[in-house]
């Protein structure tokens, strides 16, 4: 068990998105407290699903969208590029899309005290029922506008691999620590940093008064 449990969390959460069950007829497809970075609830129907989550790592409650593919959540791709598929964004983005000014006002909702919790999830419940509606009922065609989004900014933004290694390293260390970087995206240049290593620390001479049993010098 995580940060927070599943089923405490699923409670908390049922109370804002019951909606996804009355109107949209989704279930719960899975819960998720595994991890001490958060604690998740997924509601899914046949094409699309719902993961509310409580996130330590960005210190916020967020809810995501997904479109489903043969009926399960994708997994997040490492790195993106122009031919990969979008089929998770967060519900921020869906407002970037439709109202910009509720994005702005999320921005806002952050912290994990009850209090800032209840008011996240209650802004993002009503947020998705009035401008997600489309999707809700398995209309996937806003992802078009995340796909566009997602990857206009990637291209601002290119990503790298960046390696660290200390100073004095072999080049033919470095050539296969590279090589075995690479091996997760070969089309994401990598870069080479170096650092200094610290230096040794030098252990101080006790006198024989000072030393407990059993104690040497070096």
């Amino acid at each position: 068990m995580g940060v927070l449990a599943a089923a405490k969390w699923q409670s908390m959460v049922d109370r804002h998105f019951v909606f996804l069950k009355r109107d949209f007829h989704m279930s719960v497809l899975a819960t998720d407290d595994a991890t001490n970075w958060e604690t998740s609830v997924t509601y899914a129907s046949n094409r699309v699903a719902v993961i509310v989550r409580y996130s330590v790592e960005f210190d916020r409650a967020e809810v995501e969208l997904v479109q489903l593919l043969d009926g399960q959540v994708p997994k997040v791709p490492i790195f993106v590029h122009p031919d990969t598929p979008i089929n998770r964004a967060l519900l921020d983005l869906l407002l970037v899309v439709r109202a910009p000014s509720e994005a702005e006002l999320l921005k806002e909702l952050t912290g994990l005290a009850n209090e800032e919790i209840q008011k996240a999830l209650s802004f993002q419940a009503s947020a998705l029922q009035r401008y997600g509606r489309d999707f809700l009922d398995g209309d996937t065609s806003v992802f078009a506008d995340f796909d566009r989004l997602i990857k206009a900014q990637v291209a601002k933004d290119p990503p790298v691999l960046k390696i660290h290694v200390p100073e004095g390293t072999p080049q033919d260390e470095i050539d296969t620590t590279v090589a075995q970087a690479r091996k997760v995206d070969p089309r994401v240049p990598a870069e080479v940093e170096f650092y200094r290593r610290p230096p040794p620390v030098k252990k101080a001479r006790k006198w024989p008064w000072q030393r407990r049993g059993g104690d040497t010098d070096a």
